[in-house]
């Protein structure tokens, strides 16, 4: 129910029952207005109410939250009958607030985001929500806006964007240096063989050399392939690819094993996506930088607290590595972020390291 509904039900029982009723409904009437108003004041959102004028001066400040002052830097006091617009600067977006004012003034809703400016002067990025407030009719009586700086939200957005362009560079360069050279000695090796043929001798070694030759480039361009394109993740996809992850990783020099009790399903395919991509750094870090020979990948699902580890008996990793964010040690970090997860990467006494992902799967 609404409060403007709530207001209306409390009007039609004082009607009802007359003058009788009317100091026990306006005792309600303030109990509730006090729940709202205490409601607002705690909450960690900042909320303003401004009135209906849109044009300048217009709308006028008419109300803001402590959350406010924490995301300005203004108390309500200094801004108690301002324009909002105050805050805005040289780099907020003026398509952005073209947009605002034509929702406001069609009397709709509006979300958005531009730089706005603190009382320090230092810009953030803010994410609001405007929408028209009605008492009882169809006039807007006000406005409501809820605000918040998603200024480190979307620099880790980029981040992780980076990050994955980083991830295309190094297979581009993995294919140039691995398949193509592997596709261009191969080539050489056939128009020996047609040579040696023409000639009468026998290369039936040879051929098996390059067969052999073949077969591993197959192998490496199916490794590319599948750290490129992990598939469709959701439902129980991820927990697929995981199991194919290990099984192509795995080789004659090198165990890498896959453990878990049920197969788990992760409730979000961008979370699915973005832990795959942590097991696949993980992997990789042990056997390219660590060298292991052993390499197991761990799930877990505890009352929807999801863990996934990686453990190998590598050579571990440095101390400097895991201050200067190496090894692909950013990307995951930058990945388990947006996860809301908590990433733990320490050496183990017998060997090796452990790197631990935990998220809420809720």
């Amino acid at each position: 129910m609404t409060i403007s509904q709530r207001s209306q039900e409390l009007q039609d029982i004082i009607n009802r029952e007359g003058s009788s009723a009317q100091t026990a409904m306006l005792e309600v009437l303030s109990s509730e207005r006090d729940f709202l108003d205490a409601a607002i004041t705690h909450i960690d959102v900042s909320v303003i109410i401004t009135d209906t004028q849109l044009d300048t001066p217009g709308p006028h400040i008419l109300y803001a939250n402590p959350a406010y002052e924490k995301l300005t830097g203004y108390s309500f006091e200094e801004v108690k009958g301002r324009n909002p617009r105050f805050m805005q600067g040289p780099n907020s977006d003026r398509a952005v607030l073209r947009r605002l004012r034509r929702a406001l003034a069609a009397g709709e809703s509006f979300e958005g985001e531009t730089v706005n400016y603190r009382k320090d002067g230092s810009e953030f990025l803010m994410a609001w929500h405007i929408a028209p407030v009605r008492l009882g009719s169809s006039e807007i009586d006000f406005w409501v806006a809820t605000q918040r700086d998603v200024t480190k939200r979307r620099r880790l957005e980029r981040r992780v964007l980076e990050a994955a362009s980083e991830e295309q560079r190094r297979v581009a360069r993995d294919l140039h240096d691995g398949v193509v050279q592997e596709l261009s000695a191969a080539q050489i090796m056939v128009a020996t063989l047609t040579n040696r043929l023409q000639a009468g001798e026998d290369v039936s070694a040879d051929l098996e050399q390059l067969s052999e030759h073949l077969r591993s480039t197959t192998e490496l361009t199916r490794q590319l392939s599948h750290r490129m394109n992990a598939g469709n993740l959701s439902g129980g996809g991820l927990m697929l690819a995981l199991e194919r992850l290990t099984s192509t990783l795995s080789n004659d020099e090198t165990q890498v094993n896959l453990r878990y009790e049920t197969p788990l399903i992760v409730k979000n395919d961008e979370r699915a996506e973005q832990l795959y991509r942590i097991a696949q750094e993980a992997l990789n870090n042990a056997l390219k930088h660590a060298e292991a020979s052993l390499v197991t990948l761990s799930l877990n699902n505890d009352n929807d607290l999801f863990t996934l580890s990686v453990s190998d008996n590598g050579v571990g990793i440095s101390e400097a590595d895991l201050q200067d964010a190496g090894m692909g040690v950013s990307n995951m970090r930058l990945r388990a972020q947006s996860l809301n997860a908590e990433l733990d990467i320490v050496n183990l006494e017998s060997g090796g390291t452990l790197v631990t992902c935990q998220f809420s799967n809720a």
